[in-house]
């Protein structure tokens, strides 16, 4: 049983490096492997797979020798999904056994949304028991298309002990929701979180703003909070998986710097605070 929090990265801390649809695909793209030993490289032993590396479309042949590479290696997998199609989530159960997940994350899409949260709620609910059954959690991701109250209520009517939220710091500013509100909304089923940095910046015409993503510790997430509302309330064993919003620097291949120096900084910023915090779990 893990009582600190861990540091881990994923296939969208390096989205560029994997590939992003419409803009130019890296000559040699990251591979899963790659992500292991980036993973070592960078001394933390968790890594979140998303679906911009859609497992449910590889080989299980291949599932299988990332999920051995990861052990041997002493490295945790978590696996992503999207949407509550009961079908999808059945079958992410099942990738998650192969990689000796524990968790499964996934969000709600715009077109599940639409249809009313009693839909989802009976999705989840005719898949939670096998959950249960197998020792895995499923985490449902705020996103822009559901307001966090309403979050919520999905977890409290599914009403599993394996259910809970994956609290992403930037995603809820997309229906104008702000983390420390939405943070307060969760508190009580937080089991992850993704540590995505973030500034906004008013346009040079002045009509509007941009948000885009910069290195943790220099926008507008005020870690020290979040971290010390976590920690107060009975959440310092939560995982914190970093995501990057890299932005897109004049080349492919300096985008693709930019990307492993803020991976760097990023995992280095996190490990020391959380030392400062006395919760560092390596």
């Amino acid at each position: 049983m893990m009582f600190d929090m861990r540091i881990g990265i994923g296939t969208w801390t390096f989205g560029w490096s994997f590939g992003i649809p419409g803009y130019p695909k890296p000559e040699t793209p990251m591979t899963l492997f790659d992500l292991l030993d980036k993973a070592k490289e960078l001394g933390v032993s968790l890594v979140q797979m998303g679906e911009n590396v859609p497992l449910e479309k590889l080989d299980e042949n291949l599932l299988n020798e990332v999920s051995a590479r990861a052990r041997k290696m002493g490295i945790d997998l978590e696996v992503i999904t999207f949407g509550t199609n009961p079908q999808i989530l059945k079958r992410f159960l099942e990738i998650a056994k192969i990689m000796n997940s524990k968790i499964v994350r996934t969000y709600t899409l715009n077109e599940e949304v639409e249809k009313g949260l009693q839909w989802v709620i009976d999705n989840i609910k005719s898949v939670i028991k096998d959950y249960e059954k197998e020792g895995v959690t499923l985490l449902l991701e705020n996103h822009e298309e559901i307001a966090a109250i309403d979050l919520r209520k999905i977890v409290e009517k599914v009403g599993s002990r394996n259910i809970g939220i994956l609290l992403d710091t930037g995603n809820s500013y997309g229906i104008g929701e702000p983390l420390n509100y939405v943070t307060e909304v969760f508190l009580p089923y937080i089991h992850e979180v993704h540590v995505k940095e973030f500034t906004i910046k008013r346009m040079e015409h002045k009509l509007g703003f941009e948000i885009f993503g910069v290195p943790i510790g220099e926008g507008r997430v005020n870690i020290d909070w979040l971290l010390k509302t976590l920690i107060d309330n009975g959440k310092k064993n939560v995982h914190l998986i970093i995501e990057q919003w890299t932005p897109f620097t004049r080349t492919l291949n300096a985008t693709l710097r930019l990307e492993h120096e803020w991976a760097v900084r990023n995992v280095e910023f996190l490990k020391k605070k959380l030392k400062e915090y006395n919760v560092y779990e390596p």
